[in-house]
């Protein structure tokens, strides 16, 4: 979250992105991270070949069919009977959209995969014409408000997961992580070109500059899949 903010102070594109849409961005989070959740353990790579994992979007299909698993496109509302009746083996997970969905209750094994971060992917805005009738008084309250949510989203998220992980812990739910080697592994197969893919994506859309922006947005997070050789 803090990368995206330096990315929204260093580049207008970014910034105005709301602006764009006549919104004007008053705070922003992060979803959990993805993980997998399955009807048998997936210890490693090793264990993901042939496994049907529910998943959505092109770049997760590519990414969990390059580890070895069978992608099927499923919305989140018929994840569970999917499960239940064999359609597919795994889901790729959220904590608390297992939570809401109970999907710990026909997946009982929890794979950190420890490639897959979250992403800023809520926020709360205001029209712009509205904001702007708005006192100058008001819109600083609204803007410091905005600004302390954001910057206390983290804990609240990190304190919730927390709280979903007992629940699935007293239903059975066994964690695991996947080891580091097939971690890295796995990176290596889809980082650079999973990047490459979303520039050039970026690009044909009107941003010329995507390549320079995402790069920032990779090293301000400590992360350069455009270095990965596959």
């Amino acid at each position: 979250m803090e990368a995206y903010r330096k990315l929204r102070d260093e580049f207008p594109q970014v910034r105005d992105e709301f602006k764009k849409q006549n919104q004007k961005l008053l705070a922003f989070w992060e979803g959990g991270k993805l993980d997998v959740i399955s009807r048998k353990p997936i210890k490693s790579l090793a264990d993901a070949k042939g496994v049907k994992i529910r998943a959505i979007g092109v770049v997760l299909h590519k990414i969990f069919k390059e580890a070895g698993f069978i992608p099927v496109t499923l919305p989140a509302t018929e994840a569970y009977d999917a499960v239940s009746r064999g359609v597919v083996d795994a889901i790729i997970a959220l904590p608390d959209t297992t939570y809401k969905f109970k999907w710990y209750e026909v997946c009982k094994y929890w794979t950190r995969t420890g490639i897959l971060g979250s992403i800023v992917a809520y926020g709360i805005s205001i029209n712009l014409n509205v904001w702007n009738k708005l006192p100058t008084d008001v819109q600083e309250v609204m803007d410091r408000v905005g600004s302390e949510l954001t910057d206390r989203y983290p804990t609240l998220l990190f304190e919730e997961n927390k709280r979903y992980e007992k629940i699935f812990r007293d239903a059975g739910v066994k964690f695991y992580e996947l080891p580091l080697a097939d971690q890295e592994a796995w990176r290596k197969k889809v980082a650079r070109s999973s990047f490459e893919d979303y520039v050039k994506k970026m690009e044909k859309t009107g941003y010329p500059n995507a390549r320079k922006i995402l790069q920032r947005y990779g090293e301000l997070l400590g992360y350069k899949p455009w270095e990965y050789s596959e």
